[in-house]
């Protein structure tokens, strides 16, 4: 005992024992290895048997650390902590309340989360601010959509500061432009077309007045020499009359070419193709081309109005080769496939330069091609013209064969 008590002084391990104070309401012990109380803060404990507490109980089977958690009747809830003491094999079973063990994280913690929630609402101001930013050019770019829908065509979108927004005003902007562009051309198209109808019909009231009308009054004027004629001088009547037939056949040659004019007969009576194959004949004999015509599948089951488009587009295309291309070749390709019909017109004209859009056509005076376009579109089809100078012109039109027009018929 004397040497036991000599060792542990010189060792210092009652100093050390004594600071194994926790709390005013807490409790740490040390136990042997048979589960004695060798030193407890109540010295009336010292030498109890502990084995039976299931801390204790852990220790003696052989654990080396752990901890439980209790919960006694009437008692608040408990933490207790147990581990191994190197070299002696004791244990030190460490026992609080719960409130005291947390009391430390929950005063770290309270600082924490003040911090997480300062975060969260800079997080928040942040998001604002660049959904704010994102969505202000979007309200902007849909407020000058309507603007445009209303017909005002001068509005632009200012740059953005993010790229992909800038992107889409730039696309906007350019898509605004063409739409601009195309507008004037289309005004212009029309007034040149409304220009030209008025001259067509001042042709045909001249032609009317100048030929038939005035036939049919020299005819009227035949018969009525006849009539007087015919008692005083029977032969002299007779030949009148193969005069006045001939007047009279002159006459309806005449009306009829007025409604070839207006009206293609040989596709209401022959047919697409050999209407498309007389154009291609007139062609070459009113002028020295040569022109050849070829055709892939049938053109059976075409709408009526898809087959009118179709030959007036092929007759304007040829009779811009007639006026402008000072072309020696032209050829005609009309595909008839399952889905689209694609005609191609193609000449080694001389050949022009062909604007980025189709709309500026009307500036370089080309209305006969901006007509091919407009015609096209009617049955949600395309026209693709390529042309170089000196390399002559190819005009291709792609028309969806089972697309109906959209209310409106080609004459």
């Amino acid at each position: 005992m004397l040497a036991g008590r000599f060792y542990v002084r010189f060792q210092r391990i009652g100093e050390e024992i004594q600071k194994l104070r926790v709390s005013d309401v807490g409790e740490a012990y040390l136990i042997d290895r048979n589960g004695r109380v060798i030193y407890h803060p109540d010295y009336s404990l010292i030498g109890a048997d502990f084995s039976q507490r299931t801390s204790v109980f852990n220790l003696m089977r052989g654990e080396r650390e752990g901890a439980l958690i209790i919960e006694e009747p009437g008692e608040a809830r408990q933490v207790i902590g147990y581990a191994i003491v190197d070299v002696t094999g004791w244990g030190l079973v460490i026992r609080e309340p719960w409130a005291e063990v947390v009391a430390p994280a929950r005063i770290s913690l309270r600082p924490i989360i003040l911090s997480l929630l300062a975060g969260v609402v800079v997080v928040a101001a942040i998001v604002s601010w660049g959904v704010q930013r994102v969505i202000r050019p979007i309200t902007d770019l849909a407020a000058r959509s309507r603007l445009v829908a209303t017909g005002d065509y001068a509005v632009q979108v200012a740059p953005s500061a993010i790229r992909e927004l800038r992107d889409l005003g730039s696309a906007f902007n350019e898509m605004v432009e063409q739409i601009a562009r195309y507008q004037a051309g289309l005004r212009q198209y029309v007034a040149a077309i409304t220009r030209t109808q008025e001259e067509e019909r001042k042709r045909i009231a001249r032609d009317l007045h100048d030929d038939t009308v005035q036939a049919l009054i020299a005819i009227g004027q035949r018969v009525e020499l006849a009539r007087e004629t015919v008692a005083e001088d029977p032969q002299d009547a007779i030949e009148q009359l193969r005069e006045l037939r001939k007047m009279i056949t002159h006459t309806i040659d005449s009306v009829r070419q007025f409604s070839r004019d207006l009206r293609p007969t040989v596709l209401e009576d022959l047919g697409l193709v050999p209407a498309l194959q007389y154009l291609v004949n007139e062609l070459a004999q009113q002028d020295t081309i040569e022109v050849s015509l070829d055709v892939d599948g049938t053109a059976e089951g075409l709408p009526a109005d898809m087959e009118v488009t179709i030959y007036r587009i092929v007759q304007e295309a040829l009779t811009n080769i007639r006026k402008h291309a000072q072309a020696s070749r032209a050829q005609v390709h009309a595909q008839f496939l399952p889905r689209q019909v694609v005609v191609t017109i193609q000449d080694n004209g001389t050949g022009f330069v062909m604007p980025k859009e189709t709309a500026d056509l009307v500036s370089i005076g080309g209305f006969g091609l901006m007509g091919l376009q407009e015609r096209a579109q009617l049955f949600g089809g395309q026209v693709t013209i390529i042309s170089q100078p000196g390399r002559g012109t190819t005009v291709q039109v792609v028309l969806p064969r089972e697309l109906r027009p959209s209310g409106l018929i080609s004459v």
